[in-house]
């Protein structure tokens, strides 16, 4: 009955409430929280406020740049200098200041610091006037070139360089003070609110933690009392322990192995790489790595859905197993790559006896839902003991050998085997040199036009010129087009090289005709890509193309299936530009007679290889007719490349062929020899002329 009254007396005697306790706390709880909020919402306006302070200051200090931009501009057009250009920027520029400056001297008629820098102390011209007069000036004196404007002009020269920038250099001065100022308020908010959590922390200390302290003590008193429960408890812990072990182990394989496949993943791929590669280095083992990777899995899972594309990685990962040995490591590396690790097989003929099983086995088609699915695997190889640097194996140069491998054997044609050669690294290494400087050399312009001059038949007066790519480079001199285009179609840079060509071309030709040289035409390649850049028509009425000068000269294969929407819509508006369509190397493509029929270009254009073995073939000859025919039917007209001897000339003349281009006529030139082979050109078809006229 004691043990009652003693344990309520007990709290008294140490001063301490336990039932009113939490009050404190939840007051205390309460301070601080109402303090967060009023740091947090200051934090929030002091962002405000000095995110709009500075917008503020900008816009002041650019009414100085401002003021000078138009001042140079005035003077610009004054001269005579681009006129319409430097107009339209001198006016966005004028409507720029006057709107910046209506907002800021509207804020300045409430802000006491603010006002006398933008409405003076009625001492002399204030900085709303003067700023006011000198854009209504601004605006004159680019209107006309009468004696007001002029007037305008000047008035805007005597005060442009000093005066208004003076005024205007103390308005940021001024703007800055006050943003000074709205920091300091700011700040003692700050200040205020730190002051007061730091005295609420203290009391809280005092008033909650040192009571709540001492029941505790009390608390864990009785529990030393219970020994029994305790024991309990260290038991239960143990018990979760185990669990957690057990689920760690279950988590670091999940961390280490394919989801789907159930093989090793990349981590655990690269960790028993470099496993493999320390322990090799200590011996005279041997190592290789094969990378696969499934050709027309896309497809797959384009036309039959994800799940038919995991069903294929499954069914891949049981012929891995099924095929090859249990000491050899195989992972899944990601999407429908997988790599093997083959242990002590470093010769090339067992290695080539796996890669054809391999290929073999993942050859054969797969069914899934009723239908067949089939693909390949293409493979790289890398015999590891070849990548030693000193006594140990570089795991991350064996994983890079066999991705060029791979990459070669893709290149190659797919469902085959490539052995890594440091001939491949060195392509490889070329290449992607190669490719940092056609980015650099995008940069410096530093691609330029050869022509390549076409004449007429019969007359045999200069038709046309076609525009030749080269590179200027800087270390190997001037590259054909053959030897960089196809690193620029895998950078995605192809786009901007024919836009330089094009853009020589266009100022190259209008130099011709403006010293009287004639060329109806200029022929320009253009990518199948291009075609379909829905950005490559507005670049080209920004060049202001002349109606009916120049065509372009696309690959026939890009007409072998139904031409898209897109590629309508260029070719339309090229034809409106008057831009005519060339077909290139006709005859050699897949080139659809019905998108022939659709598309109807301006030209064809035949290749090479049929016109060169033309004179002693008659089935070459028999093509030609055939190719005469269609475009005979189209309305086309034919231009036959690749005319090296007058017997072709003579050959194409009588098919009836409308244009020729060859080494018979020109070969490509820089623009200084094509200009002179040109007026050569010109003159013999007159002096022909006359000739037969006399």
């Amino acid at each position: 009955m004691k043990s009652g009254p003693a344990a309520t007396q007990r709290p008294n005697e140490w001063g301490i409430d336990p039932k009113r306790l939490w009050r404190r706390y939840a007051l205390a709880l309460g301070i601080l929280l109402g303090l967060v909020l009023v740091s947090h919402i200051s934090a929030i306006r002091a962002n405000d406020v000095a995110a709009t302070d500075a917008a503020i200051i900008n816009d002041s200090g650019r009414q100085r740049m401002l003021s000078q931009r138009i001042l140079f501009l005035t003077a610009q057009v004054r001269s005579g200098q681009a006129v319409e250009r430097n107009s339209l920027l001198q006016a966005e520029a004028v409507d720029l200041l006057a709107a910046t400056h209506d907002d800021l001297s509207s804020l300045s008629r409430h802000e006491g610091i603010l006002h006398p820098a933008y409405f003076g102390d009625g001492t002399g011209k204030s900085l709303d006037t003067m700023l006011t007069d000198f854009v209504a000036d601004a605006r004159l004196a680019v209107s006309s070139n009468g004696m007001e404007a002029r007037a305008a002009f000047d008035r805007m020269r005597s005060i442009g360089p000093h005066q208004l920038l003076t005024l205007l250099h103390a308005a940021v001065t001024r703007h800055e003070a006050q943003a000074d100022i709205h920091a300091e308020r700011l700040a003692l908010i700050h200040k205020v609110s730190l002051i007061a959590a730091i005295v609420t922390l203290l009391l809280e200390g005092l008033l909650i933690f040192r009571p709540a302290h001492l029941i505790t003590t009390r608390t864990l008193e009785a529990l030393e009392n219970k020994t029994g429960a305790l024991e309990t408890a260290q038991r239960e812990v143990s018990r979760r322990n185990r669990q957690l072990a057990a689920m760690c182990d279950v988590a670091e394989h999940d961390a280490l192995h394919d989801a789907l496949t159930g093989l090793a993943n990349r981590r655990y791929l690269q960790r028993e790489l470099t496993r493999r590669c320390d322990e090799i280095g200590e011996t005279d083992a041997g190592l290789a790595l094969m990378h696969i990777d499934l050709d027309r899995f896309k497809d797959i899972n384009d036309t039959l859905g994800h799940a038919a594309g995991d069903h294929i990685l499954t069914h891949v990962a049981d012929v891995l197993r099924d095929c090859l040995r249990d000491s050899d490591f195989i992972a899944r590396a990601g999407g429908d790559e997988f790599v093997v690790l083959t242990a002590e097989c470093d010769d090339r003929e067992t290695l080539n006896g796996i890669a054809e099983r391999l290929i073999a086995a993942l050859s054969q088609p797969v069914e899934y839902d009723g239908a067949m699915c089939s693909f390949s695997a293409s493979i790289g190889i890398e015999i590891g003991i070849e990548c030693r640097h000193g006594p140990h194996l570089d795991a991350d140069l064996i994983l890079s050998n066999a991705d060029i491998a791979l990459y070669r054997a893709k290149e190659k044609g797919r469902n085959r085997f490539e052995f890594f050669t440091e001939t491949m690294r060195a392509e490889v290494e070329e290449s992607r040199a190669l490719g940092e400087d056609l980015i650099r050399a995008i940069e410096r312009d530093e691609f330029f036009p050869v022509y390549q001059v076409q004449v007429d038949t019969g007359a045999r007066a200069v038709h046309g010129v076609e525009a030749l790519a080269r590179w200027r480079h800087p270390e190997k001199g001037e590259m054909a087009p053959w030897l960089f285009l196809p690193v620029a179609a895998r950078l995605g840079v192809t786009d901007a090289i024919d836009d330089a060509i094009l853009r020589h071309a266009l100022v190259d030709v209008a130099n011709w005709r403006a010293a009287g040289l004639s060329v109806p035409n200029l022929s320009v390649n253009v990518s199948g890509t291009r075609l379909a850049d829905p950005t490559l028509i507005p670049r080209l009425r920004e060049m202001a193309i002349p109606h009916g000068t120049v065509s372009f000269e696309v690959l026939e294969s890009i007409f072998a299936d139904k031409i898209d929407d897109a590629t309508r819509y260029t070719l339309d508006a090229l034809d409106e530009m008057g831009i005519a369509i060339e077909v290139d190397d006709f005859g050699t493509g897949h080139a659809s007679l019905l998108a022939l029929l659709s598309l109807r270009p301006d030209r064809l254009k035949i290749a090479r290889e049929l016109i060169d073995p033309a004179p002693q073939s008659p089935e070459h000859r028999a093509v030609l007719e055939s190719i005469m025919q269609i475009a005979t039917t189209l309305e086309t007209e034919v231009v036959a490349e690749g005319i090296e001897t007058e017997e072709h000339a003579l050959l194409s003349e009588e098919l009836g062929v409308h244009v020729m281009q060859g080494f018979h006529f020109c070969r490509p030139l820089p623009e200084p020899d094509a200009a002179e082979r040109i007026a050569d050109i010109t003159a013999a078809a007159a002096g022909a002329k006359g000739e037969r006229a006399a």
